[in-house]
């Protein structure tokens, strides 16, 4: 038989990067990405079913999901700059 403990003394864990409130981040993004995104990472729709329910070319999609990310990759890096300086 297996047996499984967990130990209670366990350094706690702390990551910058799980302080930040995503979903501020994301409600920070212009509409435009912001939808295109939430519909792809977060309900799970293709490329080619979001652009049909946006009404937008699959190209348009493409460059809304890039962007969407860039600004997002950016925006954590702002704050785990502020973080590391108030640190």
């Amino acid at each position: 038989m297996l047996s499984v403990t967990a130990s209670a003394d366990r350094e706690p864990f702390s990551d910058p990067a799980q302080d930040v409130d995503v979903r501020e981040l994301i409600q920070g993004l212009p509409a435009r990405l912001r939808d295109p995104f939430l519909l792809h990472y977060y309900a799970g729709f293709g490329i080619k079913e979001i652009a049909a329910l946006l009404k937008r070319p699959e190209g348009t999609i493409k460059a809304d999901l890039y962007h969407a990310r860039a600004k997002l990759k950016e925006a954590l890096a702002e704050r785990e700059g502020r973080a590391a300086d108030a640190g």
